[in-house]
């Protein structure tokens, strides 16, 4: 889902809904227009439940929670998404029996009284929830912290979603090619057909790569502040979400702790969310030292056999002249070095990238094996390599 979606045409709608709402938080219980109780979809996987006037929540075993902010007019009932910064209208029939959204329907399952509405604060992200959701994408970050803290768990993506942009936007371009002899004006050799076809040459290759996904991507690093102060909002608003991704961050960044405190979060919001795999297989790095689990840049490829609990290649081990063999694959992969990192080529497919720790040990950066954690196993018959 988009962190956020613009619903102009629609703004004036739910900003009166709103205060309506708003204007009514301490009206008496008999003058209660919402129908609470839960309300469950056709397929029965996702649960609608109302609370009180102004909130509820859908949840599902197959789903993060997603905090709603709602306000009842007639049959029309408005909602503010808060964990996707969603805003939509919704409708209540059938003597308030169905509530049908552009998705789905749902069919109430139980009615409950409605309970009291949370206190929003005052001037926050909650108590003006439209024009909040509105200003998501284009807010500063200082806005958007204060919005996460609040509980607004798509302020606390699109914070997420600024700071990657911005360091994404400040790092070099590495895979841009370098300009070849005959492209450069200066240059006895220029040559502006040969350039043209080189050019040419250079950009059917980058286009194969990108569709065969052959080049490695690793996220761009951020500042050391920020990374505090993802963890730290995780630590405070707990969302599945949010909370999963500040681990990638984390993890990308070589905060791997950090990261495995993220995930455990995340998997405690609900049984089956993605995040518990990892965070049960990284339960190693509670007993290692942070200054164990730092990383180093590596000078030459490894040596020897290591294996991780769960990844795309839980066991590898290096050999001779950069060959490594993979557990379960046939044929030998290859190992280069590259801006300090150990990559490991596949025919098909993006790169596994891994990073060398204090501890001698490796874990995966690239997407597609993040959250490995590689130990080192005893050398078996002495064996050496030969870089």
């Amino acid at each position: 889902m988009p962190a956020a979606v613009s619903l102009r045409s629609r703004t004036a709608g739910w900003c009166f809904l709103l205060a309506l709402a708003l204007a009514s938080a301490s009206a008496p219980a008999a003058a209660q227009s919402m129908a609470c109780g839960t309300y469950k979809d056709s397929s029965g996987n996702t649960t609608l439940t109302i609370e009180s006037e102004g909130h509820g929540f859908l949840s599902g075993a197959y789903q993060a929670t997603e905090h709603l902010r709602m306000v009842r007019q007639d049959d029309v009932l408005g909602t503010g998404n808060l964990s996707t910064g969603r805003l939509e209208n919704w409708y209540f029939s059938d003597a308030d029996r169905t509530v049908s959204t552009p998705y789905r329907e749902f069919t109430r399952e139980s009615a409950a009284a409605c309970k009291a509405m949370p206190e929003p604060i005052e001037g926050g992200c909650v108590m003006n929830t439209s024009e909040c959701l509105e200003a998501l994408p284009e807010a500063e970050p200082l806005q958007l912290h204060a919005w996460c803290a609040e509980g607004v768990g798509a302020a606390c993506m699109q914070l997420l979603e600024t700071y990657q942009q911005q360091a994404k936007d400040a790092a070099p371009n590495v895979d841009e090619p370098p300009m070849p002899e005959i492209c450069r004006e200066a240059s006895p050799s220029f040559d502006a057909e040969g350039c043209m076809a080189a050019a040419e040459k250079v950009a059917s290759e980058m286009m194969g790569k990108a569709v065969l996904g052959l080049q490695h991507s690793v996220d761009a690093p951020l500042p050391s502040a920020q990374l505090d102060e993802l963890s730290e909002l995780c630590r405070v608003q707990h969302g599945e979400t949010f909370c999963a991704d500040a681990a990638e961050t984390l993890w990308s960044n070589g905060r791997l702790q950090q990261a495995r405190d993220a995930l455990q979060r995340s998997c405690a919001q609900r049984a089956d969310a993605p995040a518990c795999a990892p965070a049960k297989d990284l339960a190693v790095l509670a007993s290692a030292t942070a200054s164990a689990l730092a990383p180093v840049p590596a000078s030459t490829l490894p040596c020897g056999s290591f294996e991780a609990e769960r990844s795309v290649l839980s066991q590898i081990r290096f050999l001779d002249g950069g060959v490594v063999q993979a557990g379960g694959r046939e044929q030998p992969l290859r190992a280069s070095l590259r801006d300090s990192r150990i990559l490991i080529h596949r025919e098909l497919g993006s790169d596994f990238v891994l990073q060398l720790l204090q501890n001698g040990n490796l874990v995966g950066m690239d997407g597609g094996n993040r959250f490995a954690y590689y130990e080192r196993k005893p050398a078996a018959g002495g064996e050496r390599c030969t870089q």
